[in-house]
């Protein structure tokens, strides 16, 4: 009994200040030793490369359906398309984008005695051997009936005209791939010499 009476006395020479001291001195050594490890096992921080200023990207242009359509609509008004009752001029023409590397063109012929007839005229697009845009025709149809052996090459020929002065200057770079969505023809101007659409 006399054992339990010293401890019971050495317990209460303890204050409670004595004892949050201790704690705290602990606390602190811990969190002291706890951020030097933290620095010196820290991995080396992630730096990306330097941006390098003399590697140039692709450059995409993009011409819009109401760009396409007035570029059609100048160079195809009063084109001569021939019909059983000769040359009659295109009117009212217009240019639609499509998914799948198509472009339709649209028009009206007048005949004499039966009124207005849709022409239709389905285009692929390309890049031209001289690096410029072009098209080739791959159908013309005047309202149901297949006229593009009769009126395909001129047609094609005409729209290429129209494009060959078509040819922005940028540097470093030519063009690589021309593609449709439904709403612009889209050019691909590129740095790299391969990777490109074969030429048309």
């Amino acid at each position: 009994m006399g054992v339990l009476k010293k401890w019971l006395k050495a317990l209460r020479e303890i204050t409670p200040w004595k004892a949050l001291a201790s704690f705290l001195s602990g606390v602190v050594v811990g969190a002291i030793v706890l951020i030097l490890g933290l620095i010196l096992l820290a991995p080396e921080p992630n730096v990306p490369p330097p941006h390098q200023d003399n590697s140039p990207g692709d450059v995409t242009i993009q011409l819009s359906q109401e760009f396409m359509s007035a570029a059609a609509s100048k160079n195809l008004n009063g084109f001569g398309i021939p019909t059983p009752f000769g040359s009659l001029p295109l009117r009212n023409v217009r240019a639609q984008p499509q998914s799948g590397d198509q472009l339709s063109v649209t028009g009206d012929v007048e005949f004499p005695l039966t009124g207005s007839r849709q022409v239709l005229v389905a285009m692929r697009p390309c890049v031209a051997s001289t690096g410029r845009p072009a098209f080739v025709v791959t159908r013309v149809l005047l309202g149901d009936q297949p006229i593009t052996d009769l009126a395909g090459p001129s047609i094609q020929q005409r729209v290429n005209d129209a494009f060959k002065d078509f040819n922005p200057s940028i540097p470093n770079e030519h063009l690589s791939r021309v593609h449709t969505t439904p709403n612009a023809l889209i050019l691909i101007y590129a740095s790299s010499g391969s990777g490109g659409q074969p030429a048309c």
